[in-house]
């Protein structure tokens, strides 16, 4: 037999590394964090090389030695260099969506084809009705960064990067408290990963020189974010340790898979109409805390008070958001004070649930019992709360405004 091929191979066509653009957008809010924000972007430029390239918009504090300018600026081949040719008028919002999007287009016209990956650096806080609903409804938002007295919700931020047309690869939230259930509903489809804690973080946040360095070696978004998670709570544990002096609170982070979480909110829109259909059943268990012949109700309200309630004994939740509970804690504790074996299955579902979009979840207390808050408790039935909260897109999709105003009823 003779062959057709020659002797020689054909040499095999190199695999096209990823290039990627990180898009770091923010305010400093005060002099300080003017300066520590500003820090590890410049760092990160240090080692951006063929794969990497980065740009950073902020506008610096009103108290600042630069007050309330502007400055864009380009990371790449190892240095970070200020668009001198850049200019914004004297009333530029940096929570204004339209000024979001449009940073996105200029960083993707400048660094076109790659992958991209919006910082945004900033003060954040837990959803609330003072801040957070609807554009429409209110002005106001801390949720994700703020300018001055102005600030930008998740639904405008939301907006913004939707109206820049991109999708992208990571939303890394270099901002307290960004783990709200109803953020991530608003930031669905907007990315693949969203790396966020739903706790208070530490300033120095996130390492993003590593994960610089970890894209130019070829590593993938996923793998180069969780390892920026499990790092970045070794080092937040600093202050889980009770014996020195430094001010004790407990810190979370996590990595989230956030492009189609369909199955989470079909799992948690059937559990909550569940517990709304058996409000009046009876107890068949004889387990603590309840007892054999009780109404579901009364295991469902002692739930949800146990879940919402600030636990002041136990550090690790000083710096906890206030008027949420954790929505995956709350429904254990009601399947297994209520003794529902209706909720079994659903329980298990969500379970599967978080197993498939959390890649990482790591508490510096080792336990995994606040993953996505969610506003609760007697604030939502102040005034019009209610009603407005119903405009918010998790409970669009869920109802848990429905579950909280039968549970009020019962109350």
């Amino acid at each position: 037999m003779t062959s057709c091929s020659d002797d020689e191979q054909s040499p095999k066509p190199t695999q096209q590394e990823d290039k990627y653009c990180l898009m770091f957008y923010g305010a400093g809010g005060d002099e300080a964090h003017d300066i520590s924000f500003f820090k590890p972007v410049q760092y990160a430029a240090e080692v951006t090389g063929d794969n990497v390239a980065l740009t950073y918009m902020i506008k610096y504090s009103s108290e600042g030695k630069n007050p309330n300018h502007v400055s864009y600026y380009i990371g790449e081949k190892g240095e970070l260099v200020e668009d001198e040719s850049f200019h914004t008028p004297d009333d530029f919002s940096i929570v204004d969506p339209k000024n979001l999007s449009d940073f996105i287009k200029r960083s993707c016209n400048k660094f076109p084809n790659r992958k991209y990956i919006l910082i945004f650096l900033g003060h954040g806080s837990p959803f609330n009705f003072r801040y957070d609903l609807s554009d429409e409804a209110i002005a106001m938002t801390r949720s994700t960064l703020y300018d001055d007295n102005k600030m930008m919700s998740a639904s405008a931020m939301a907006k913004g990067i939707a109206d820049a047309g991109i999708h992208l690869d990571a939303m890394i939230a270099n901002s307290c408290l960004q783990g709200s259930i109803e953020h991530i509903a608003e930031w669905e489809g907007l990315a693949d990963y969203l790396l966020c804690s739903p706790f208070t973080i530490p300033d120095v946040a996130y390492d993003t020189s590593s994960i610089v360095r970890e894209l130019e070696n070829g590593s993938s978004v996923e793998n180069a974010l969780a390892n920026a998670a499990e790092k970045a709570i070794h080092a937040w544990s600093v202050y889980q340790d009770k014996n020195n002096e430094l001010p004790n609170y407990g810190t979370v982070v996590e990595l989230v898979k956030i492009n189609d979480l369909t199955p989470l909110w079909n799992v948690l829109a059937q559990t909550f109409q569940l517990m709304i259909d058996s409000m009046d059943n009876l107890n068949y268990t004889v387990d603590f805390p309840e007892f054999y012949g009780t109404a579901l109700y009364q295991s469902y309200l002692r739930a949800y008070y146990e879940k919402l309630e600030i636990n002041n004994k136990d550090f690790f939740e000083n710096l906890r958001p206030e008027n949420t509970l954790d929505l995956p804690d709350f429904i254990r504790y009601a399947y297994m004070y209520s003794g529902n074996a209706r909720m079994a299955p659903l329980l298990s579902r969500l379970e599967d649930v978080l197993s498939d979009i959390l890649v990482v979840h790591i508490q510096s207390n080792g336990k995994h019992d606040f993953i996505f808050n969610v506003m609760a408790g007697d604030t939502l039935f102040k005034g019009d709360h209610l009603s407005r909260y119903r405009t918010c897109r998790f409970d669009r999709l869920t109802g848990w405004a429905s579950l909280n105003e039968v549970l009020e009823s019962y109350h």
